[in-house]
């Protein structure tokens, strides 16, 4: 009889290096379409985080008013930008979430690649820079964005000087909404062929609901008690929790009514 194996040590969990944001195609960069144009595209963007954020200040369910709401938002860009995550934790009010890479788009006049000091016609694709902000930041990034405006080269504070970067290849700046989470993964299609068999019967289905990781903790718990009181209202209950702060993972897992 062999003697039992001992069993593996995988050690602690780490965080993983911030997103440095490194070229995709070596040789090749992305032009951007200028600060006046960026003014004309962005301004109305940026108003309008700042309405959703205003909107976040007015008593919404009867109960409560948050006094500093917060606001996911997505920095779409025409290319990854090296060291969008430091910078971003330099500016009070912004927490640096998650980046990922978006879809492809066609070259157009704003943004297209450039080789060899020639625009190309490739497809471009873009990145994804997700954070959680509050109205200070966005008022803190308009007055950046204003400076860049009147001088691309315009000396930065200390540590935000990819922001200019971040303005000239900005597609679109907008709060995280559900399409960001699902699509193109069939979820929705799912629930709507399990709610058409479930029909009116009443049945509990369990999922897993992920959450924003926030470094703070008083803030993760808020965030959780918030979810645990939606399922609670809508008939269901939470089953476990849990927290990895080496790998920034906030999950519950539920079961919440079906129909």
């Amino acid at each position: 009889m062999t003697a039992p194996r001992q069993p593996l040590s995988f050690g602690a969990p780490a965080v993983g290096p911030i997103p440095t944001g490194a070229p995709r195609f070596p040789g090749t960069r992305i032009a951007g379409p200028g600060p006046a144009r960026q003014q004309q595209r962005l301004e109305p963007q940026f108003a309008a985080l700042q309405e959703a954020l205003q909107a976040g200040r007015v008593d919404v369910d009867g109960d409560t008013t948050e006094a500093d709401p917060e606001l996911v938002v997505v920095f779409d860009l025409a290319a990854p930008v090296a060291e969008f995550a430091r910078a971003a934790a330099r500016v009070p009010g912004l927490e640096f979430l998650l980046e990922v890479d978006g879809d492809e788009f066609a070259a157009d006049d704003d943004f297209h690649p450039v080789r060899d000091g020639e625009p190309t016609d490739d497809a471009v694709t873009d990145s994804l820079y997700v954070v959680m902000s509050n109205s200070q930041a966005v008022v803190d990034l308009l007055a950046l964005f204003a400076r860049w405006q009147e001088n691309r080269q315009a000396a930065m504070p200390f540590g935000l000087a990819p922001l200019r970067d971040v303005f000239n290849l900005l597609r679109e700046v907008r709060r995280w909404g559900p399409q960001d989470r699902v699509r193109e993964t069939g979820l929705l299609e799912r629930w709507r062929e399990d709610v058409a068999v479930v029909g009116q019967s009443a049945t509990m289905a369990r999922v897993e609901i992920e959450l924003w990781f926030r470094r703070d903790a008083a803030r993760r718990a808020a965030a959780e008690t918030a979810v645990r009181a939606l399922i609670t209202d809508a008939g269901g209950q939470v089953i476990t929790q849990a927290a990895i702060t080496g790998i920034g993972y906030h999950a519950m897992l539920a079961d919440v009514p079906s129909r």
